[in-house]
């Protein structure tokens, strides 16, 4: 179970999980980005990390966690910063088979595409008594006028469209949402497990109105394409596209904690049938988003046998007593 303020998060475990955002597609995760390490290692010592010193380090890293050190400073390779374009669109759940034919074509667009970034999700509102799609269409290069997203712009809205122009600090703090959820799972680009996601998510509302009335609560289910990188998350096999998604649930209601569990139950219940339908027709994706884990999973297990090898060896070399967990 976790409660994750999105729009909130610290250099420092950005850098060394992974450190996905808008820029991705294009750059890389954050950690594909960081040229070198200075980190106090278990002994004392303070050592640099780098492409040509101490590279096995400097490999496991990005993505490996606080496994082998303190890490006191980070370099990065930057790019120039521009503000982003945002777009905002509510859709009705009756076009939710467009949507994700929609999302899926998005996900296969080529290299030309990737200055882009698209995030859909589906939501239950109290106030509407009622779930809905939510889009933000993204464009990292500030330009307003692209055709990445025609296809989902063709549904009609719930409600007239907004597009703004935005800082990267105004896109940050327009973020932040308290969100208790289970997962993450990833599967392969596939419109099937989305649909099927889309029925289970209807089927949790159903269960959750039961049990907790209709104003309590709202869900969120989302949709997110997932990009690859130089880096340990293991994300060249097999080389195809994906989709991350996440389930969650926010409580409305005042001194609502006491019904954390039950709800968490709920909500990781569906996500387990997900995944096993998923993997029915082909298309789970073992890779654990590390960000968004909860304790019932294992990111860095997720990250391929030749890569937590090298994960435990790097940690053996740098801390052979063990004194930071492994």
């Amino acid at each position: 179970m976790k409660e994750n303020p999105v729009g909130v998060v610290g250099v420092g475990g950005l850098l060394l999980g992974d450190g996905v955002s808008w820029h991705t597609a294009r750059t890389g995760f954050a950690c594909d980005s960081v040229v070198d390490y200075e980190l106090v290692l278990a002994s004392g010592e303070i050592v640099h990390a780098n492409a040509t010193a101490r590279s096995d380090l400097f490999r496991a890293l990005k993505g490996g966690g606080s496994n082998f050190g303190i890490v006191t400073s980070f370099h990065l390779e930057t790019f120039p910063a521009t503000d982003l374009v945002v777009g905002r669109r509510s859709i009705g759940m009756e076009h939710i088979d467009a949507v994700i034919d929609a999302v899926a074509a998005f996900t296969d667009l080529d290299q030309a595409y990737h200055g882009n970034a698209l995030l859909s999700a589906i939501q239950y509102r109290p106030d509407t008594e009622a779930s809905m799609i939510s889009v933000t269409e993204i464009n990292t290069l500030n330009r307003a006028n692209n055709t990445a997203f025609d296809a989902v712009n063709r549904n009609p809205t719930l409600a007239p469209a907004t597009t703004e122009s935005l800082t990267l600090a105004q896109s940050a703090n327009s973020s932040a949402l308290g969100v208790l959820y289970a997962g993450p799972v990833t599967i392969a680009n596939d419109p099937r497990v989305m649909r099927y996601c889309a029925e289970q998510h209807e089927s949790l509302v159903e269960d959750l109105k039961a049990a907790l009335g209709t104003k309590a609560f709202s869900t969120i289910l989302d949709f997110q394409p997932l990009a690859s990188g130089a880096n340990m998350l293991g994300l060249e096999r097999p080389p195809h596209n994906r989709i991350l998604f996440v389930a969650g649930a926010i409580l409305t209601t005042p001194n609502s904690a006491d019904r954390f569990p039950q709800v968490y139950q709920k909500v990781a219940a569906m996500v387990q049938r997900i995944e096993a339908f998923a993997t029915s027709v082909g298309s789970h994706d073992e890779f654990v988003y590390p960000a968004y884990a909860d304790a019932a999973r294992d990111p860095l297990g997720s990250y391929g046998a030749v890569n937590v090898q090298h994960i435990r060896d790097v940690a053996k070399r740098y801390d052979p007593d063990g004194f930071f967990p492994a």
